[in-house]
């Protein structure tokens, strides 16, 4: 009878499972009318849990269930988040207000009539067919045009499809030099000239002038020196009368 309560109060414990106690079970020696095989048959079979501080034996363990992992939650109604970039910084020039009284001092002087009529070409002249800058005055510039040179560039260029030859004459080969005065000019080519003013004492204003010839150069002719093709005979093909201005710094017309 006392090997039978003790049965019993094996029979209570949670770890039923281990394989020690089955064994004492199994030899114990059952109650006065009870099979010994009874005894063991009743015994539940209690799994331990695996997170359990006594694991049961490999061949003993539970099946644990495969769970499967939660879907990913999805939130709509909200934009997807896109990386705000920062401005690239763009450089603005800065504008000065340049005042009334200095841009008058740095536009250029409108032409007088006096000098208008100095580019008038005479009855007869043909029109001319090159390029020339400056095309409306050539003006030297200082405060004091006495005692010192001023020298101002000029540029020809031959628009035509022809070899030309140029030449520039002035009102006063005293006071005036121009360098080179005569020369070739081939399509599309441009010839820079600098004109020098040089005189000692005030000049005449509103009288000079400079005026540039040019002739179309025959084939036979290209190899002549430029100066054989000017002669007291020859007849320009075009002609530009261009006004010497004297001017102050400022732009201004000397009186």
């Amino acid at each position: 009878m006392e090997e039978f309560q003790r049965v019993r109060k094996a029979r209570s414990m949670l770890a039923l499972d281990d394989p020690v106690l089955r064994n004492l079970l199994q030899n114990a020696p059952s109650a006065p009318g009870v099979p010994r095989t009874a005894v063991v048959q009743a015994v539940p079979t209690i799994r331990t849990p695996v997170n359990a501080v006594h694991m049961a034996p490999p061949d003993s363990l539970a099946t644990v269930p495969t769970i499967a992992p939660a879907p990913p939650t999805i939130i709509t109604g909200y934009p997807a988040a896109v990386p705000t970039l920062a401005p690239i910084p763009v450089a603005v020039p800065t504008i000065y207000e340049v005042p009334s009284s200095a841009a008058r001092l740095t536009s250029p002087s409108p032409l007088p009539p006096a000098l208008q009529i100095l580019n008038e070409n005479k009855p007869g002249e043909p029109p001319f067919q090159l390029s020339v800058t400056p095309d409306t005055k050539v003006a030297f510039r200082s405060n004091n045009l006495c005692g010192q040179p001023l020298t101002v560039a000029m540029k020809i260029m031959n628009t035509t499809s022809h070899l030309q030859t140029f030449k520039v004459k002035t009102t006063s080969t005293d006071i005036f030099r121009v360098f080179p005065p005569i020369g070739f000019i081939r399509p599309g080519e441009t010839v820079t000239l600098s004109i020098t003013f040089y005189s000692l004492t005030r000049p005449e204003f509103n009288k000079h002038f400079f005026a540039v010839h040019h002739i179309r150069v025959n084939p036979g002719d290209a190899s002549k020196p430029a100066r054989q093709l000017w002669t007291a005979f020859s007849r320009p093909d075009g002609v530009k009368r261009i006004a010497a201005s004297f001017e102050r710094e400022d732009g201004t017309q000397h009186a």
